[in-house]
């Protein structure tokens, strides 16, 4: 399936998938790579479909094999990514914003986990942009701003963070400021 998937034979792949979620209901990853081939294909409720299936059953592994235990695995954690991935596409910033900040918010390590914090800061970023009033605006903005400043204090060689900032403050008229991040 994966073959399939990765020579851009996206049907073939989708029914291989689907045969292994139907013939193996709780392996994750054929739901999640069934979530991206219709993401792929444009198929937004099918792959948000697939992707919480995914959730649903990493969920349900974790409660019968430590009942009252937290599903934050790796394996929660990547699809919540691939899913807020998903509502990016979709235009969907407030779903994308609470998987995110899931993630974030789900244990130490994640607070640093730089590929999430940067998803909100762009998240917020675009916010800023729509924002309906100035204050709205402007929060979003030191949101955005305050993510990426502490993405670039933890690894000041991180070009996605520098970027992002640089860009958010050119279109908030800070071309000063974006010179020296960029310069950096």
């Amino acid at each position: 399936a994966l073959v399939a998937e990765r020579s851009g034979d996206f049907e073939e792949a989708e029914k291989i998938y689907k045969d292994i979620s139907a013939k193996y209901p709780s392996y994750i990853d054929a739901h999640l790579r069934l979530g991206c081939v219709k993401q792929v294909a444009m198929e937004y409720t099918d792959a948000e479909h697939h992707f919480k299936k995914a959730l649903e059953t990493i969920e349900n592994k974790v409660k019968r094999v430590i009942p009252g235990t937290n599903s934050r695995s790796s394996s929660y954690l990547d699809a919540l990514s691939l899913l807020g991935n998903l509502y990016l596409e979709m235009g969907e910033l407030e779903k994308a914003e609470k998987c995110f900040q899931d993630i974030v918010k789900s244990s130490k390590k994640s607070k640093n986990d730089c590929y999430a914090n940067l998803a909100l800061a762009d998240i917020y970023f675009r916010s800023s942009l729509k924002g309906s009033t100035e204050k709205e605006k402007k929060e979003k903005f030191q949101k955005a701003h305050n993510i990426f400043q502490t993405t670039i204090e933890r690894d000041p060689k991180n070009i996605y963070a520098a970027n992002g900032m640089g860009v958010a403050l050119v279109l908030f008229k800070q071309v000063e400021a974006a010179k020296k991040v960029f310069k950096q």
